[in-house]
């Protein structure tokens, strides 16, 4: 008869595992991440350094020479965001023929609310539609 030997293996692991491998791998990771990074800007600064000192001059005829007539890029954003700020701001404070033909005139913003405020926005008259159904056709004078 076959004599019976208990698994000398439990079964489970019964260590733990070994993770000083993985720590090693994250931190020269970072190592070399933030070394290339540190690397890259500094040659970023150094060839851009370099390409300021390698700037020439411009000449004189390219310092006279006439811009085109036309559409051109903003040159100075700021200023003329400021300028336009100024004319609208002028157009809503002031009187003004919009149209003298037909009589139409600009007001200031703040005239227009009294005036709303003292009169009333326009009422209209809405007829009343069941859903799906065709709108009324509109009256023609």
């Amino acid at each position: 008869m076959a004599e019976y030997h208990p698994p000398t293996h439990p079964g489970y692991e019964v260590s733990d595992v070994n993770t000083q491998p993985i720590w090693k791998f994250l931190g020269y990771l970072f190592l070399i991440t933030f070394a290339s990074m540190g690397l890259m800007y500094a040659m970023f600064l150094g060839l851009k350094s370099y390409n300021e000192d390698q700037d020439a001059a411009p000449t004189a005829m390219e310092e006279q020479r006439v811009l085109p007539a036309g559409t051109r890029l903003q040159v100075n954003e700021p200023q003329d965001l400021k300028t336009y700020r100024e004319k609208e701001a002028k157009a809503n404070s002031s009187y003004a023929w919009e149209d003298k033909t037909v009589k139409v005139v600009r007001i200031p913003v703040a005239r227009a609310i009294e005036i709303v405020a003292e009169k009333g926005l326009p009422k209209f008259e809405v007829p009343n539609v069941k859903p799906g159904a065709a709108a009324p056709a509109k009256e023609t004078k």
